[in-house]
């Protein structure tokens, strides 16, 4: 009997996550349309804009997002893809 190996890809994405959570950043991002999730990558990318400055636009948004998950995602810690 042949089994046929699935792509990494189909793998993962058939597989159930069983603990964790999504960031808040990105479910934020999830509810903003295009043009509001590129103006976030743009202001995230934006090294000259301070964590706690950009959390405190986003929360006068509407959007809780703390100024350690924007230092967490500007590290490289948050993993998911935002845009």
């Amino acid at each position: 009997m042949s089994k046929q190996k699935a792509s990494l890809l189909e793998e993962a994405k058939a597989d159930q996550r069983l603990s964790g959570r999504t960031p808040l950043l990105i479910l934020a991002a999830q509810q903003m349309t295009a043009e509001e999730r590129k103006e976030l990558i743009e202001a995230l990318d934006d090294m000259s804009i301070p964590t706690a400055a950009l959390s405190r636009a986003l929360k006068r948004r509407g959007h809780n997002i703390s100024a350690s998950a924007i230092g967490q995602y500007r590290r490289g810690e948050i993993i998911r893809v935002v845009a």
